[in-house]
């Protein structure tokens, strides 16, 4: 065979598909006879058949073979015509389709194959949903094709002037069952990259009790109502903030029956979910507090694994004589991560849930391995890998390769056949994570050095090594940020750029050069400019967030200049602009290189009100930009005798003297204070958590007693070791006004935590009218009191205005404590 390709690339592909041939595939091959034409130059014709009552798939799986040997011959596609023909008699030459029977052994395995004789070429797959995936396997072997990333600008074929193939008979088998990766959206260029990778969703698996248990059946049987706050609830319509009663007879019977009346109705359906709503409201009855006895936390959350898989395994007691092969699904998720203390059914599967890309920290790498081990003992047939592969929402590189080569292989090893991952893919600045995870997916033992070889050779081409350098600085550089790691990191954190500080963007920009000076051909040229349009949007975010948190410093430091503060609200305005500019560009020019939906939650930090007022106040102006008053300040920008207006005080109790803590069970401080009083106080139990009240700024060590005694003192709110935790309270707002906010606060904060200062505006239909408007406390040691302050106009339609104090993910010293809230009603000016 000859090759069109430059020699050395020739070469390096012809070596890299060798070393997958050997390491990648379970083969069984068959003494060859003799060699079968596929196509030459003189444009040999192969008819594709296909069964005229064939599946969409088969179909599907036509077109693409057509598509891709048209490719790679350099032929028009009419020499691959497609003939839709029942049987197409035997001797005639071409290729065709075989449904396979299931191997007897293990029916959940869904091989595929190909058969080459001297007819021609015969695919085979055990399910008709399988014929894109052997299609693509069959032409990943012949000529070489690699979908890399969606859409034509992934697809990679070798072009062949001549193809020959032995006769011989090939099968290979998943390692995994269900593969699955959650691109996002529902273009079909992410459906057949999901197809030709051979991916494919075997289980379903959900949040699904909401589903499973309606409000109309507990309105029609009101023994399935949990129990919140003493009393039976009555979720309102689509509300998914509650748990069942897990310990209660009538809901394992109720939970049976539905599936039951499911299985029976739909005799090949293999799963049904009973995954936990997503909440941590949990019921709060005797029995299901006994269940839970004595406590314990995994990875500091409260452990309700006894709770849920008692009850999933009296459900599958149930359902086992009828349908011994069906699986309940299930999530292992947060509250229920850990393995019971007894055997799980062999028919309940759960999939468990990590966000594995923290494995850059050994402690979280051991423990989750430790994890992935006791399950894979814990009684199920097998369990299922739930991860989070992101891409969006995150704006910086996140291609986590070490997480991926890692933790596919060792979790099948310890047990796993199934898998699935969020991914909403930045294709931009993801790199080869998603490629490279499909191919583990379907043999865990495949080299992965051989598989990224392979990708940066052939993807790269010409510029392959500084594209290889540039990922590896991405991933080196997610693995050397700061301990420790926890679930998703950096998740909607517009902190997430202390990962990529300006010495390595500044690495990564010239790696990027470097490729450009090599790239020579047109296909590397356009590949290159995805990867360039998505780090400018990374470093522009970068950038961004670096001059907001140096605005945000200078504010709350009272040396600060009127001229100093005014240039460093010019070049916050600056930064934000280009952003904004360049997000607009990449989505018009680069759709699938970065994903900027969430974009308005990271703009909601503008400390710019806040430098305003002061500006204001010592006489001074300041620069903005039309969309920021357009935003803030609902078209208007106020005079700086509004700014410095003293107005009304809206807020009730800024002292928190009424506030009293509950005396409530620590598996359950979800509202932890009583009610009556003007404020919300909402929790997510935690096992490091604690709230403190004192009058003076001084922390007593105060359980839940001493905090009730020393209410009427109150004078702060202290967190630390907390999750997520929120303070508020809720006032009446009118379209137009001008409302000022500010609380004192002192504390420390590490990278990753959220400690701020939260504004939100709803309708009279009780809906938020924005994504809210916060002040972020910056990363550091505030041992002395600063302020946190916004100065936002109520929008048209405005009805209520919602005032936060917000603390999330605080890790070993982290504390904030809030003092003296102030919502002030400042002028009343109605907009056109």
């Amino acid at each position: 065979m000859r090759s069109t390709l430059p020699t050395w690339l020739f070469l390096a592909s012809l070596a890299a598909g060798a070393l997958l041939g050997l390491r990648q595939w379970r083969e069984h091959p068959v003494q060859p006879r003799r060699d079968f034409l596929v196509f030459d130059r003189r444009g040999s014709l192969l008819p594709i058949f296909t069964d005229p009552k064939a599946a969409e798939t088969e179909t599907t799986a036509a077109s693409l073979l057509q598509e891709t040997l048209a490719a790679a011959s350099g032929l028009p596609r009419g020499y691959f015509p497609i003939r839709s023909a029942e049987n197409p008699p035997r001797g005639i030459r071409g290729l065709r389709f075989r449904l396979a029977p299931k191997p007897a052994g293990n029916p959940l395995a869904h091989p595929i194959g190909y058969r080459v004789g001297a007819d021609g070429i015969e695919l085979s797959a055990t399910d008709p949903q399988d014929f894109v995936g052997a299609a693509g396997w069959f032409l990943e072997r012949s000529v070489g094709a690699r979908w890399f990333m969606p859409g034509l600008l992934g697809r990679e074929v070798n072009r062949l002037r001549r193809l020959e193939l032995p006769a011989g008979e090939w099968h290979s088998e998943p390692g995994y069952y269900s593969r699955n990766l959650g691109l996002g959206g529902s273009g079909s260029d992410n459906a057949e990259w999901h197809a030709r990778n051979r991916l494919r969703p075997l289980f379903e698996h959900s949040h699904t009790v909401d589903w499973l248990i309606t409000r109309e059946d507990m309105i029609a049987r009101p023994e399935l109502r949990p129990l919140s706050n003493g009393e039976p609830l009555l979720p309102r319509k689509g509300s998914t903030a509650w748990q069942p009663n897990f310990t209660s007879a009538a809901v394992v019977e109720h939970l049976t029956q539905r599936l039951r009346e499911q299985f029976r109705r739909d005799k090949d359906r293999l799963s049904i979910a009973i995954g936990q709503n997503d909440s941590w409201r949990w019921d709060q009855s005797e029995e299901t507090l006994a269940s839970v006895a004595p406590h314990r936390h995994f990875r500091h959350y409260p452990d309700y694994s006894n709770t849920l898989f008692a009850a999933l395994n009296r459900v599958a007691e149930r359902l086992a004589p009828e349908f011994p092969d069906r699986f309940i699904t299930t999530y292992a998720y947060q509250w229920t991560e850990n393995v019971p203390r007894f055997p799980v059914h062999l028919q309940v599967l759960p999939y468990l849930t990590a966000d594995r890309s923290q494995w850059f920290d050994p402690a979280f790498k051991a423990e989750d391995q430790d994890i992935l081990r006791r399950w894979g003992q814990a009684g199920p047939k097998f369990f299922g890998i739930y991860d989070y592969y992101y891409g969006s929402p995150f704006f910086v590189p996140r291609p986590t390769l070490h997480a991926v080569r890692e933790s596919i292989p060792f979790a099948h090893g310890a047990g796993a056949r199934a898998f699935y991952a969020e991914c909403h893919p930045n294709w931009g600045l993801d790199g080869p994570k998603l490629w490279l995870a499909a191919q583990l997916l379907w043999d865990p033992q495949t080299d992965s050095d051989a598989l990224l070889d392979e990708y940066f050779v052939r993807f790269w081409k010409e510029a392959a090594e500084p594209m290889r350098r540039f990922f590896a600085l991405c991933d080196e550089a997610y693995v050397r940020q700061p301990l420790p790691g926890y679930w998703i990191k950096y998740f909607k954190d517009d902190h997430q750029r202390v990962i990529f500080p300006p010495e390595v963007r500044n690495a990564l920009w010239a790696e990027l050069a470097r490729a450009a000076d090599l790239a020579r051909t047109p296909i590397v040229r356009e590949r290159l400019a995805l990867v360039r349009a998505a780090f400018e949007v990374s470093d522009l975010f970068c950038r961004h967030d670096e001059a907001r948190d140096e605005l945000s410093r200078l504010t709350h430091d009272p040396r600060t200049s009127s001229d100093t503060l005014r240039l460093a609200v010019t070049k916050f305005t600056t930064a934000r602009a280009r952003l904004v500019q360049a997000l607009a560009k990449v989505e018009r020019e680069h759709p699938l290189a970065l994903s900027a939906t969430l974009i308005p939650e990271y703009l909601r930090n503008d400390p710019r009100p806040r430098a305003l007022r002061r500006l204001a106040e010592a006489g001074a102006a300041a620069a903005t930009e039309d969309s920021f008053v357009q935003s803030v300040f609902a078209g208007r920008k106020p005079t700086s005798s509004e700014l410095t207006a003293k107005g009304t005080e809206l807020l009730q109790d800024r002292g928190f003297g009424t506030v009293k803590a509950k005396d409530i069970h620590p598996f359950i401080a979800l509202d932890w204070n009583e009610p009556g009083g003007p404020w919300v106080g909402q929790s997510e139990p935690f096992e490091t958590r604690k709230v403190q009240l004192s009058e003076s700024g001084d922390q007593p060590a105060a359980g839940s007693a001493q905090l009730s005694a020393l209410s009427a003192q109150l004078r702060s709110i202290r967190y630390s070791g907390v999750n997520q935790e929120g303070f508020y309270q809720t006032v009446p707002a009118e379209p137009g006004v001008l409302y000022r906010a500010t609380v004192r606060v002192r504390g420390k904060v590490r990278p990753g935590n959220m400690t701020f200062l939260f504004l939100s505006f709803g309708g009279t239909d009780s809906k938020n009218l924005d994504s809210g408007f916060i002040d972020r406390l910056p990363v550091g040691e505030w041992n002395e009191w600063t302020a946190l302050e916004m100065i936002v106009r109520a929008p048209a339609k405005a009805a209520y205005l919602g005032f936060g104090l917000r603390a999330l993910y605080q890790v070993n010293d982290d504390f904030v404590e809030f003092a003296e809230p102030s919502l002030q009603r400042l002028s009343n000016f109605v907009p056109e």
